[in-house]
C-alpha cells in the first residue's frame, strides 16, 4: 500500500491529499524522502508543499528521518486542553455575571485559564463582557460654577503677592 503511494505521489492533488490520514501522510513524506535522498530536501518540499501539506511537517518529518527515528508523530506533543470543570465554570459564569467592569485579564488569571477559553465560556453562557465606563468629573452646570468658586478662591485666599 505504501509502494503504491510513493508511485502516485505525482498524480495526488490536493484534494486528494486532504482525504488522506495524517499518519498516511507522514509515511509517504518519510518514504518518499528515504527513496529521493540525494535530489535533497527541497526536492521533497516543493512535491510536498503543492500537495498542501505545510511546510514544518515536511521538515520535522525529514528531521526526525535524519537523526533514525521513525516518523511517526511524537505522543504527547501539542498543547494540553485547559478545560473547567462544571462547577468552577459555574462559578466563572455567576463571578462575571455580578460584576461590573471585571477585566478578562483578571478573571482568566483567577481562574487560571487563557483569555480566549474564558470568552468561548462567558458567550457560550450568554454573558456579555460590561466595561466599566468612568463617570466624568462634573455635570454641565458644576463645571460652571466649579470655575466661579476657583475663581472666588484665588481672589480671596491667595491673594497676589507683592514683590
Amino acid at each position: 500500500e505504501l509502494a503504491n503511494y510513493c508511485n502516485l505521489q505525482l498524480s495526488i492533488t490536493r484534494k486528494a491529499m486532504e482525504d488522506i490520514k495524517q499518519e498516511e501522510v507522514r509515511k509517504l513524506i518519510g518514504s518518499f524522502y528515504k527513496k529521493n535522498y540525494h535530489s535533497g530536501k527541497v526536492f521533497t518540499l516543493k512535491n510536498f508543499l503543492a500537495m498542501g501539506v505545510s511546510k514544518s511537517t515536511i521538515y520535522r518529518i525529514i528531521q526526525r528521518y535524519e537523526e533514525g527515528i521513525d516518523e511517526k508523530r511524537k505522543v504527547g506533543s501539542g498543547q494540553k486542553a485547559e478545560k473547567l470543570p462544571l462547577v468552577k465554570e459555574k462559578c466563572l459564569v455567576e463571578y462575571a455575571a455580578m460584576r461590573k467592569g471585571v477585566t478578562v485579564k483578571k478573571l482568566s488569571s483567577k481562574y487560571n485559564i487563557s483569555k480566549s477559553y474564558e470568552a468561548m465560556v462567558l458567550q457560550k453562557n450568554n454573558i456579555q463582557y460590561r466595561k466599566q465606563k468612568s463617570c466624568p468629573r462634573y455635570l454641565p452646570g458644576q463645571l460652571e460654577r466649579a470655575k466661579k468658586a476657583d475663581g472666588a478662591l484665588r481672589r480671596d485666599f491667595f491673594p497676589p503677592s507683592k514683590t
